[in-house]
């Protein structure tokens, strides 16, 4: 089996990139998607949030608060730290038994989409690192379609390694400033390197 990380910026088409590999046959897993699970309520992992930060972690209902939660991570260096212990282990042991598993059942291509992918030290687990890109001008056109301000993703940003950074430090470069169908052509000559 082939298994790429999938790394990018806020706003930069990681999802997409993920639904174009699904379409040409490969098993994909999204690392904020095992976030969500490992943060349900009752988890473990929330948890030990609540120990760690409080009730404000939680809403009325005993669910994460994500608001409260963000504002920890992209305001407050330790604290993001503290919270990465919590949850990254939890996330990384669950998406390291989803790869086991599809190297079990022989499937040939796997992609864990992971943003944080650098920051966690994850880049040897795979065979290939592939960075998807794209102008900042696009960037913020993007998360601006989901309502978020420019101060938000400059936020968020500044708790991340620079798009340029992940850029520079991966095996293959997705440019995606055009359309999905030029994404799915790059996708498909990264396949074809290995």
């Amino acid at each position: 089996m082939r298994l790429y990380g999938l790394t990018g910026g806020i706003g930069m088409g990681k999802s997409t990139a993920a639904e174009c590999w699904l379409e040409l046959g490969a098993a994909v897993v999204d690392t904020d998607d095992l976030a969500r699970t490992v943060l349900q309520r009752n988890s473990d992992a929330l948890h030990e949030l609540r120990q760690r930060f409080g009730g404000s972690v939680l809403d009325e209902v005993g669910n994460l608060n994500r608001r409260v939660l963000a504002d920890l991570i992209f305001e407050d260096s330790s604290a993001r730290e503290r919270v990465h212990t919590i949850v990254h282990p939890r996330v990384r042991h669950l998406w390291q038994e989803i790869v086991s598993g599809w190297r079990r059942n022989g499937v040939e291509i796997g992609v864990v989409v992971i943003p944080l992918l650098f920051e966690t030290q994850s880049e040897s687990t795979f065979d290939s690192v592939v960075a998807i890109s794209t102008t900042f001008a696009t960037q913020i056109k993007r998360v601006e379609q989901r309502g978020w301000r420019i101060e938000e993703l400059e936020r968020r940003s500044r708790a991340q390694l620079s798009p340029e950074e992940k850029v520079r430090r991966a095996d293959h470069v997705l440019w995606n400033e055009s359309s999905r169908e030029i994404l799915l052509e790059q996708i498909v000559c990264v396949n074809g390197t290995e």
